[in-house]
């Protein structure tokens, strides 16, 4: 990748609260950075931002602002239903693209975006911030070194408070979500058109690191989910089959009380041994069955969630300094995995086959003989079959 030596110019669409909170602060630390517009929907809220953090430029229209702009990156933190769009036409204008999860709402449009921009020779970076410590780091290390051996068995457990949110009651939040300028809209993850509910908005995250750090895919799926008295998912359990042979169970629910700390742990058990992640803890085990035991220190509070690393990168990425830990095709895995997730829980639990990402063509079987990519960009994070 060349090295850009100019300031790098970049443009944010969507200014609600991830943008405002995580993205645009973390942009504008980079002395490297030139951020040259914001768009909103909302003029009340695209105004006020591009105030704050005195920004030259917005609009409403992000169609009027590629038309306006030269830029190098793109954000998009609008609405799920929104990423396709804008993403694929940032792709278009040979713009790299920072795009939220979930990437997109369908197979064929994570398909395409990641072809699109593989094509033009561009990176999407998906916002996974987990994806990015130090722990996460090193627990994929060392599985992907094969010194745990085969991975047998994946479990992920993923407790939050999105609850109301669903709902729309964003006043249950007051006083414990932080919100330098706004909070989430009321009607953001409510409805199951626009990519609400357990599903799209949180176990985009819990699947995303469990791919990531086994460098496995999903290749089948039984669910269920609970609606409880929404319209949307609130507490999903997914049993799956992943692409060399290993089982697993993914769960995940919304309804912890509003300013309970999140729960989330993911637990990894191979032939030789075995990792535990806590992420609300900040910890890692990993043993061997040798009986060598390694726990680095806990992560700092500050650590455990790093908000600002999906954005940091982004810009180290365009200018040819820093790895991708969270690539397109790592997002388009969830997309497909989702997708028969839902499609499964729609039908009583039935087993659904998950769509073959762009670069997961003639997937092996079930195997013992295990080789690692040496690579973490682009398409190459996977762990594949010798």
């Amino acid at each position: 990748m060349s090295v850009i030596k100019r300031r790098v110019k970049i443009g944010v669409v969507g200014t609600g609260w991830w943008a405002t909170y995580a993205h645009i602060p973390a942009l504008l630390a980079r002395s490297e950075v030139e951020l040259v517009a914001l768009c909103d929907r909302s003029l009340e809220k695209v105004r006020r931002a591009a105030e704050v953090y005195r920004v030259p430029r917005f609009y409403t229209d992000w169609r009027k602002m590629f038309e306006s702009e030269a830029m190098d990156g793109v954000v998009v933190a609008t609405s799920h239903a929104a990423h396709y769009e804008v993403a694929k036409a940032a792709l278009e204008n040979k713009w790299h693209v920072l795009l939220e999860k979930p990437m997109v709402l369908k197979t064929s449009e994570a398909s395409e975006l990641v072809e699109l921009a593989n094509r033009n020779g561009l990176q999407i970076v998906m916002s996974t911030p987990w994806n990015y410590t130090s722990h996460v780091r090193r627990g994929r290390e060392v599985i992907l070194s094969g010194e745990l051996g085969e991975v047998q068995l994946v479990s992920s457990l993923f407790a939050s408070s999105a609850y109301e949110t669903y709902r729309g009651n964003l006043d249950a939040y007051s006083g414990v979500m932080e919100a330098p300028l706004f909070r989430p809209g009321a009607d953001e993850n409510s409805d199951p058109d626009r990519g609400g509910g357990q599903g799209y908005c949180q176990v985009s995250h819990s699947a995303t690191l469990a791919f990531w750090v086994t460098g496995l895919s999903a290749q089948e799926v039984s669910a269920h989910m609970n609606y409880f008295d929404v319209k949307v998912d609130v507490a999903d359990s997914v049993n799956l089959r992943l692409d060399n042979g290993a089982v697993g169970v993914l769960a995940s629910t919304g309804n912890l009380h509003p300013g309970d700390p999140d729960q989330h742990t993911l637990s990894v058990y191979c032939s030789r041994g075995y990792l535990i992640l806590d992420m609300g803890a900040g910890t890692l085990m990993i043993r061997k069955h040798d009986g060598t035991v390694e726990c680095p220190p806990p992560l700092k509070a500050e650590e455990r969630y790093p908000r600002f690393a999906p954005a940091d990168h982004f810009v180290g990425l365009i200018l040819g300094i820093s790895e991708n830990l969270s690539p397109g095709e790592l997002g388009q895995e969830t997309v497909n995995f989702l997708d028969a997730v839902y499609k499964s829980a729609a039908n009583g639990g039935a087993s659904v086959s998950v769509e073959p990402t762009s670069h997961a063509s003639g997937r092996p079987g079930p195997t013992n003989n295990n080789h690692i990519d040496e690579s973490v960009t682009g398409g190459a994070w996977r762990r594949k079959a010798a």
